[in-house]
């Protein structure tokens, strides 16, 4: 059975709404966004739909940063996805060594500290996510909805894990949904946004960019590389789309 999972309300503020999309590690590449692009002010509410690490180079960067910015007052939030929660899983289940090598799979081994269990200020990040946040006019989640289900937002499986999922905007209680998770091509994305979708994809595979070859999706499509490799964002109220070309190496 599910765990019951942590939800948060946060209600408008008086400057912009941004949500970013999966930064799998992309440091630098957020902060050309951020601060290039998007000219990120205090006084925004920033949200990002889960996978902050793991793929790309530089997840303890990331991290790093996000926290130094929360402390300088930034208006960050942050929705669990699925690899945040493997990580705490992981790191609770595998002794040291092993969980040496999970990291080593996801490429991640920057957030090893002391006694080779993940830093304690990434530990608490990760606990303090949670894995739905509803605002007055989105619902926030990493990955899908089992709307079939009598209380959907109830499944934390479901919130991290699922795609391909019917979206209904009624049984949403008349809420888009913003995701991520699953990597999306940016004509869909755009799509979703310019009509008014039930739910809207914010993951354009921003770690594929330097892959070669075509990518199959759990869809059973293949799509050219080029067709992805962007941090997304997503300005709520103007309802502009931002798309960053990775530049991590």
């Amino acid at each position: 059975m599910d765990a019951k999972p942590l939800r948060q309300f946060v209600p408008r503020g008086q400057s912009r709404r941004l949500v970013i999309g999966d930064v799998h590690g992309c440091a630098v590449t957020l902060e050309i966004l951020m601060f290039r692009t998007l000219d990120l002010q205090p006084s925004d509410q920033v949200f990002f739909i889960g996978d902050l690490v793991d793929k790309g180079p530089r997840s303890a960067q990331v991290l790093s940063r996000l926290l130094a910015l929360l402390d300088k007052g930034y208006q960050l939030h942050f929705v669990r996805g699925n690899h945040e929660e493997n990580l705490l899983a992981a790191e609770r289940e595998y002794e040291p060594g092993y969980f040496w090598g999970y990291l080593k799979r996801m490429g991640a081994l920057d957030l090893l500290g002391p006694g080779q269990r993940l830093r304690a200020e990434f530990r608490r990040l990760f606990e303090a996510m949670p894995h739905h946040i509803e605002l007055d006019d989105f619902h926030l989640l990493h990955a899908g909805l089992d709307l079939a289900k009598a209380w959907p937002f109830e499944a934390a499986s479901d919130l991290l894990e699922l795609r391909d999922w019917p979206a209904d905007l009624e049984k949403q209680g008349g809420k888009p949904v913003l995701y991520g998770h699953q990597p999306t091509t940016r004509p869909v994305i755009e799509r979703a946004v310019r009509e008014a979708h039930a739910k809207i994809p914010l993951d354009n595979g921003c770690v594929y960019r330097h892959k070669s070859r075509p990518l199959r999706m759990a869809s059973g499509d293949d799509f050219r590389a080029e067709d992805f490799g962007h941090l997304c964002a997503f300005e709520l109220d103007s309802r502009s789309l931002f798309f960053e070309p990775m530049v991590d190496s």
